[in-house]
């Protein structure tokens, strides 16, 4: 059984120029043409035959009209088409096909649970038989579980843990003692026993007005200066910047795309007190490395060297020396939309970005730096290089 994808024009097309991802299909005894236009993105598939984007109303319209339900085809809790599988005469098995997943077309499937779960690690990271297993999948992401703890953490710590008749015992002692004129840490020195919380629990109790007295009733409080709030640290998904160039991306990118160069970018850094730097570029097929002398560390300064390496090629030949570009997440390489794009507006290159604090990611040009640090150990200061002589070098 073949595939319905057409490898051939996923591989030759470009941002400019789109080939048709699907082979063309036509069933025996066909009597009704529908045209559409392009599928989306891939991430929007949910199937890998027409009309797959599960917002489109192609497959409700084929079941209205030949089955007399809109929602014939469609599986809304799993957000999918269901029973579209083109290959009706097909004699295999559905667990052995390899072009379309059962579990997303069959009414009658069934959840299975792989028994290799219940055996240490407990999930399917490293798995031998992981692209080609049906059985339900689970994975570790060290960067999800420490998420759901830092949530649980906090959320274990957040809201009221007491009872109304203890609350109301609680009030009975501590508001008249405050507007006596107490403050809560005297309170709690003399009547520790009793109330039997810490000192900082009682200030959120206040805060949240489980009690009589309020805020206000504490002058010591309303004294004070907000406390700064901590920077949070955003996900992956909060930087907008890497919004469809992130690894993952690149990575099946690469698959579509195995004979493109790759190029990885990055920056050396001076010693302190000094704001020169230098920007690395290294050709990953012949570990090539160019370097330019950059007057900051800023994000214009790194568009300079590339508006000057464009004047100098030509869009074109910059497009064919960097077609693709591997870089972290540094503030001078935060601005992807002029990186990409020449003056006149014309598409030169394309960026992706490693995962934060994953410089492993993009290994040659890490290697490629160690060498580097050779010549140019750390706390050597930039102040007297000149461009000359980084060409020299």
């Amino acid at each position: 059984m073949e595939s319905y994808l057409n490898i051939e024009n996923i591989r030759r097309s470009t941002d400019q120029v789109e080939y048709h991802p699907l082979i063309p299909f036509l069933p025996e005894n066909a009597k009704v043409l529908f045209l559409g236009s392009f599928p989306p993105q891939r991430k929007r598939w949910c199937m890998d035959f027409y009309y797959p984007n599960f917002i489109n109303d192609h497959w409700r319209i084929e079941g209205e009209v030949f089955f007399g339900d809109r929602l014939h085809f469609v599986d809304e809790a799993a957000k999918c088409f269901i029973d579209v599988c083109p290959d009706t005469a097909c004699q295999g098995k559905c667990r052995s096909c390899r072009i379309h997943d059962c579990t997303k077309y069959c009414k009658d499937y069934e959840s299975c649970i792989c028994t290799e779960l219940d055996k240490p690690p407990y999930v399917c990271n490293g798995c031998v038989f992981e692209k080609t297993c049906k059985k339900d999948h689970a994975y570790y992401s060290a960067y999800k579980a420490q998420r759901a703890y830092e949530h649980e953490l906090s959320a274990s710590r957040k809201g009221v843990r007491a009872t109304v008749e203890e609350l109301d015992r609680l009030d009975r002692i501590i508001s008249p003692l405050v507007r006596q004129g107490q403050s809560l840490n005297h309170i709690l020195a003399n009547h520790k026993d009793e109330i039997g919380l810490s000192e900082k629990t009682l200030y959120n109790y206040v805060n949240a007005n489980v009690f009589e007295v309020k805020d206000i009733h504490l002058p010591k409080k309303v004294s004070y200066r907000p406390r700064k709030q901590e920077r949070p640290v955003l996900s992956r998904k909060e930087y907008k910047y890497r919004a469809g160039r992130t690894i993952e991306v690149f990575n099946e990118f690469r698959e579509q795309n195995p004979d493109i160069p790759i190029i990885e970018m990055d920056t050396v850094k001076s010693a302190s007190g000094c704001v020169k730097c230098l920007l690395t570029m290294s050709f990953v097929a012949s570990q090539f490395l160019i370097a330019f002398l950059l007057r900051n560390g800023s994000a214009t300064s790194v568009l300079e060297v590339f508006d000057n390496l464009t004047d100098k090629l030509g869009v074109q030949t910059f497009r064919e020396l960097f077609p693709v570009i591997l870089t972290d997440n540094g503030p001078e390489f935060k601005d992807p939309l002029c990186l990409e794009h020449s003056r006149t507006n014309c598409l030169r290159t394309r960026i992706f970005y490693c995962d934060p604090q994953a410089s492993w990611q993009k290994p040659h040009i890490e290697r490629i730096h160690v060498e580097l640090r050779k010549i140019i150990p750390k706390g050597t200061s930039f102040s007297k290089l000149t461009p000359s002589d980084v060409t020299l070098a």
